[in-house]
């Protein structure tokens, strides 16, 4: 019996002596919050969550440079080059929280997007001190994008096309095939402006190719045509509504289509500048073109920005011209009218504008 009793008791404190350890390591991760949930690896056809200490070699060291920290080892792997491409033109197809629940399937990995998504609610909490914005730059630095620049105290993804921050881990890293790469590719603010995601425009180009500042093969968000109610101030919030046509971010061999796109943009004061943090926005749109009157409402509760895209596809035709040798194409004039209602505003905002007929080249 009392060979029994110490049985007993030894289980009783190895169960006890477990419970502590497993609290003890749910405690001891609580500043971001973000540490894998499991660590089973999710293996499908083409993706697979992965340790990249697995990958890394001595060519990529230097591409781990920036952390080295627990919620950073894990990373998705693609099967191949065609498993990537096949996986980001289905991303871009996705909302926000399509793109959210995509990821969040993968087992055991911390995204990109995640601590985006996390930054969004703790600058929530930062007030119109030096050392509350600081304390938050501190936090999340390493990861995300702080420009700094004139009024903008904001903080990016570091990603011009942001739909793919889905993919990569924390430090910006993917592996496709056996190959580790940075998808961080805002280095200055001139990058940013091209993502779309900065307080200050971008100076627009002349001519005719009306796309973003600057193309690159690898910029996949063309706008075209784009208007901008500009920045509007009550008290310490600022809204901007955004209203153009945008292609469809063609991976080839898709066909080139064109939609309408609305973003509903926010900022709040803090220190001696403006930041974006998560908040709500209604916004009711009437647009016109081809003399048929359509109505959208977009009701989000989401991080700036709040984006919206029509799922009918714009119209254009050969303009029966080229540019340098390459074919010229026409989108017709759309008129469009405006009613938010923004949690930071106590009365709705008002705003109108007309997309003029545009001239572009596909290329």
């Amino acid at each position: 019996m009392k060979k029994t009793s110490k049985v007993k008791r030894r289980v009783i404190h190895f169960v006890l002596f477990s419970c502590a350890l497993a609290l003890f390591n749910a405690c001891s991760n609580d500043d971001l919050d973000l540490s894998p949930k499991d660590n089973t690896l999710r293996r499908e056809k083409d993706v697979e969550v992965v340790n990249i200490n697995d990958y890394i070699t001595g060519q990529t060291k230097s591409l781990r440079s920036t952390s080295n920290d627990e919620i950073s080892q894990t990373a998705i792997r693609f099967k191949d080059e065609t498993a990537y491409e096949r996986t980001i033109a289905k991303l871009e197809a996705m909302n926000e929280e399509e793109r959210s629940q995509w990821y969040k399937t993968l087992e055991g990995f911390n995204s990109l997007q995640a601590i985006f998504e996390k930054a969004m609610e703790d600058v929530e909490d930062v007030d119109e001190t030096e050392e509350s914005y600081m304390n938050f730059k501190a936090k999340y630095d390493k990861y995300l994008y702080f420009p700094m620049y004139e009024e903008d105290y904001g903080v990016y993804i570091p990603i011009i096309e942001q739909e793919i921050a889905s993919v990569a881990n924390p430090d910006g890293l993917v592996i496709v095939g056996n190959e580790v790469r940075s998808l961080k590719n805002i280095t200055n603010y001139s990058d940013l402006q091209q993502s779309g995601q900065a307080y200050y425009e971008p100076v627009k180009e002349l001519g005719m190719q009306t796309k973003a500042l600057n193309p690159t093969e690898n910029i996949r968000s063309k706008y075209i045509g784009q208007e901008s109610s500009g920045w509007v101030r009550r008290g310490k919030r600022k809204l901007q509504i955004k209203f153009g046509r945008r292609s469809n971010q063609v991976v080839a061999p898709s066909p080139f289509r064109l939609y309408l796109h609305m973003e509903v943009s926010f900022r709040k004061k803090t220190w001696i500048g403006w930041v974006n943090y998560s908040s709500i926005t209604d916004t009711k749109v009437d647009y016109t073109y081809g003399g048929i009157k359509y109505t959208y409402t977009l009701h989000k509760n989401n991080y700036s920005s709040h984006d919206w895209f029509d799922s009918k596809n714009l119209p254009f035709s050969r303009a029966g011209a080229t540019y340098n040798g390459i074919a010229v194409y026409s989108t017709p004039v759309i008129t469009a009218s405006f009613r938010s209602e923004f949690r930071g505003f106590d009365q709705p905002y008002y705003w109108s504008c007309t997309l003029p007929e545009v001239l572009f080249t596909n290329n």
